[in-house]
């Protein structure tokens, strides 16, 4: 599919990713097509622009204010 993205699966828990949006956390709803280990298809509900959290943690809270750490893998 053109417009699906591949996410690491660790990004995606229950239908769910988190983003960062104006240097606050928020947890966005997605549509998920194919699911493997390392890689979730999401197909809808995330734009090629978000910034979206790799590695989830589970004290993470709507609206909580994060600074963003670039990785390789993120660099464009």
């Amino acid at each position: 599919k053109s417009d699906a993205m591949l996410l690491p699966s660790s990004a995606v828990s229950q239908g769910k990713i988190w983003l960062i949006r104006d240097g606050k956390l928020t947890q966005q709803q997605v549509s998920v097509g194919a699911k493997g280990v390392e890689k979730t298809e999401v197909t809808s509900g995330l734009d090629m622009n978000d910034s979206v959290v790799l590695n989830p943690s589970s004290d993470m809270k709507e609206g909580r204010k994060i600074r963003t750490v670039l990785t390789e893998q993120s660099k464009p």
